[in-house]
């Protein structure tokens, strides 16, 4: 090999030029690489740190018929969402003249999509999510299994808090599926139970190897939909929620079948735990609002969390706040069955979108975008459904909000 590069480069002749035209040529390589690579950091969050690119393959070697519009990992084709700022609003200007036709963008196609928009007077957006559309597992072992990654797919929303939530959230976009992934890869056989067990183990290993003592300033919420085959896995701790909803076209109806549980320190079993190790439960008058109190040993004072389960927020660990999640199964095969007309789509976004609108409203207009209006396109309408979420009153408060949408392949 080296012969041959030497023998190639005995035969290339360079043209002379002036020391002059080498120092022009040099600033147009530098202005080169540094418009790409500031492209690069701006197609993702405002403020947020890229996604580790270790395992991204240059977009040259990205096989022609694949759907990846912009990034590909060895775990399958990522979607990000964007912080929803005025050059994505141009964006969707565009998208909306091209009448629903499937443009490359990278934070979406005709079937799914992603977007977000940080909370009015917030330092940053700690919301995180990731759409792994197919997703891939690594050197898998099961046999049985050859070929079904083709509508396998992972959706989650990491919705950050504390002063390193967005840290906290930033890790576990950058690191969960993954770790799901090699750890399905090394099975050599599958069943509910087993996957039920890695989406526990998953999340367990990521609250306890946060960098740099993360969970002690830090915390996010976990709402994670697994596809695999015909079976989808929802994994949950905190208070975003996942949902899989039909539209019926026959009875144009909307609905949704299955949402995670909201973690909420009020419900008796939570409530139990966390006075069984040492933690107290404020109650007040709307239970939604519960809260469990802890001694944050770095600022020296008592702090509140509103959740009962959550990755990182050691402090509140101390005192009964998990990090294990609750995983429900649920068969496709079955749910087709039960409902032969329905065709079916997942959400998966952060409490902030529904402080203003309800989870029926957003699966409905997702809904209509799917499988009614021609020339809809997801994108477009998970900025409608944000602004849509947004207070009326400018000086009203609202979180950071992100959601996610993709329409099942049966």
């Amino acid at each position: 090999m080296v012969t041959i590069q030497r023998q190639r480069l005995r035969h290339l002749r360079l043209p002379k030029v002036s020391l002059i035209n080498g120092g022009i040529l040099l600033l147009c390589i530098v202005a080169l690489v540094a418009t790409t690579a500031i492209a690069f950091f701006k197609s993702f969050h405002l403020g947020q740190q890229p996604m580790s690119t270790s395992n991204i393959i240059p977009k040259s070697f990205l096989p022609t018929n694949d759907r990846c519009a912009y990034l590909q990992s060895r775990y399958g084709c990522i979607i990000l969402p964007p912080e929803l700022t005025n050059d994505i609003r141009l964006d969707i200007e565009e998208i909306k003249q091209a009448r629903g036709a499937d443009i490359p963008i990278s934070y979406g196609n005709t079937h799914e999509a992603a977007m977000s928009l940080q909370g009015r007077d917030h330092a940053q957006n700690q919301d995180r999510g990731i759409i792994v559309s197919p997703f891939r597992i690594p050197s898998q072992k099961v046999r049985s299994r050859a070929g079904a990654n083709k509508t396998d797919l992972m959706v989650a929303i990491y919705d950050g808090h504390g002063d390193d939530g967005h840290k906290v959230s930033q890790y576990l976009q950058n690191n969960l599926h993954e770790r799901i992934a090699d750890k399905l890869s090394i099975l050599h056989t599958w069943s509910d139970e087993i996957i039920k067990q890695v989406l526990n183990e998953t999340f367990l290993e990521m609250d306890r190897e946060l960098p740099n003592d993360l969970g002690k300033t830090g915390g996010s919420t976990a709402s994670v939909i697994l596809r695999l085959g015909q079976k989808m896995f929802f994994a949950n701790v905190g208070d975003s929620l996942s949902f899989l909803a039909k539209y019926d076209d026959i009875n144009d109806e909307t609905s949704i079948l299955y949402k995670n549980r909201f973690d909420k320190p009020h419900l008796p079993e939570e409530k139990e735990r966390v006075e069984r190790m040492g933690g107290r439960v404020f109650i007040p008058q709307f239970p939604i609002n519960s809260r469990v109190i802890a001694f944050d040993r770095i600022r020296h004072e008592m702090v509140t969390l509103g959740m009962s389960r959550a990755i990182g927020d050691w402090f509140h660990g101390e005192v009964g706040v998990i990090a294990e999640p609750i995983v429900d199964v649920i068969d496709l095969d079955d749910v087709i069955q039960q409902n032969p007309n329905a065709q079916f789509f997942v959400v998966s976004s952060c409490d902030g979108l529904y402080d203003h609108r309800d989870k029926e409203f957003v699966a409905k207009r997702f809904a209509n975008c799917f499988f009614q209006e021609q020339d809809c396109h997801p994108v477009v309408r998970s900025v409608n459904v944000i602004d849509l979420a947004i207070p009326k009153r400018i000086t009203g408060y609202h979180d950071d909000m992100t959601v996610m949408a993709v329409r099942l392949q049966l």
